[in-house]
């Protein structure tokens, strides 16, 4: 309770009738509609984020620190699997995008590969420090974006993917004003 006024009956909250109005939802906000162009099966790389703590970590250091974190019982941040950490793991395998404990991130690539018609970028680079980083060029295919959109700009390689990791995809931008803006979703998804 802050300045002697609860949380929940100050700013934005309009306490009970937001928790009322969320309990009493029976359909996903998606209306089960599944999202445009979906394929099931695939497995996604974890989304480009603007920080990049794990940028340079060493793969048994952060493996070390997730097996502790685990055993704690901690859940939360480091207990998945960051995009950085991702990729390195993925180019490591003898087959590429297939990382040493099975998962295979192959066909999302090449999916979004011939979407944006180039192919993906390393998603690696040697860092300052000599060791292996995310590639800003990775994240901005990631995100879509054209080709040097983001690191065509003369600023540090970590400004780069923190512009990628903050920026909007624009094809989903345009696919969320899509849905906002047809009054009938069953036209839309034909």
């Amino acid at each position: 309770m802050a300045n002697g006024r609860s949380p929940e009956r100050s700013g934005r909250y309009r306490w009970p009738r937001d928790v009322a109005e969320a309990q009493g939802r029976h359909e996903p906000a998606n209306r089960g509609l599944p999202a445009a162009g979906a394929v099931r099966g695939l497995t996604l790389l974890p989304t480009p984020t603007a920080s990049n703590p794990n940028d340079g970590e060493s793969l048994e250091s952060w493996e070390a620190r997730r097996q502790r974190n685990l055993a704690k019982g901690i859940n939360g941040n480091g207990q998945g699997t960051p995009l950085s950490i991702a990729v390195r793991l993925a180019t490591i395998g003898p087959e590429r995008w297939v990382t040493p404990d099975g998962v295979d991130y192959g066909p999302a690539v090449r999916r979004w590969e011939s979407i944006l018609d180039r192919p993906a970028p390393e998603p690696t680079e040697r860092t300052k420090g000599g060791g292996r980083g995310l590639s800003a060029r990775f994240v901005e295919w990631m995100q879509g974006a054209p080709k040097g959109w983001i690191t065509d700009i003369d600023i540090p390689r970590a400004q780069q993917i923190k512009i990628g990791g903050n920026g909007a995809m624009t094809r989903q931008a345009v696919e969320g004003y899509r849905r906002l803006l047809c009054a009938d979703l069953d036209a839309m998804a034909a």
